[in-house]
Order: C-alpha cells, then structure tokens, then sequence
C-alpha cells in the first residue's frame, strides 16, 4: 500500500496510520520505516531483474518522449519503452526516465 499509493515510507510510525491498522487489526505489529524501506528495495530489485530478464529475449522495442512543463514552471522529460512479449502474447509498458529537464550550456564544437 505504501509504494503503490506513492506514501511516505515513514507512513508505519504516523499515529493516524497506527490507529487505523490497529482498528482493523489490533494484533498486527506494523514494522518499523526501515524495514518498510528495506521491503521495498528487495521488491525493486526483484522487479529490475525481472524486466532486465524480459529486455534480454525482446526482439523488439519502440521508445517515446514527452516534454512538459509543470504549473510551477519546471520542465520534465518523460521516456516510455513499449515492447511486446510473444510466449505471453502481452505487451509491456516501463516509463524509462521521469524526470526534471535541465537546461545545458550549449559548448562550442
């Protein structure tokens, strides 16, 4: 719930959460942020590997970019790569790059 609902990972030790777990279920001891934030990164890992596994095998790749800019001014790059995986007859989606756009000094060649 915490990553997919992009929360805090301090979440577990904020006294409204607490109450609201201890509602539900008064015996369930929440784990502390750190193990929340160590469950995390074994997930992530998990899940690099496994799309890493996927991008070895594809025969093919097709990559987008989008340019925004947010209300605040600040200008974002967005990468998406779209491939499709013939034994499962899916096709996959994975935002490469989010992130902020940095205007770079043009150099002279």
């Amino acid at each position: 719930m915490i990553a997919k609902d992009n929360m805090p990972l301090s979440t577990t030790q904020r006294e409204g959460f607490q109450t609201f777990c201890h509602t539900l279920q008064p015996n369930f001891k929440l784990p502390c942020s750190s193990m929340v934030t160590k469950e995390v990164e074994m997930s992530y890992e998990r899940l690099r590997e496994k799309f890493a596994a996927k991008l070895s095998v594809m025969e093919s790749l097709t990559m987008t970019a989008d340019i925004w800019t947010s209300q605040a001014m600040k200008s974002f790059l967005g990468v998406t790569a779209h491939f499709p995986e013939k034994k499962e007859n899916h096709l996959y989606r994975a935002v490469c790059k989010a992130s902020e756009a940095k205007m770079l000094k043009r150099q002279p060649f």
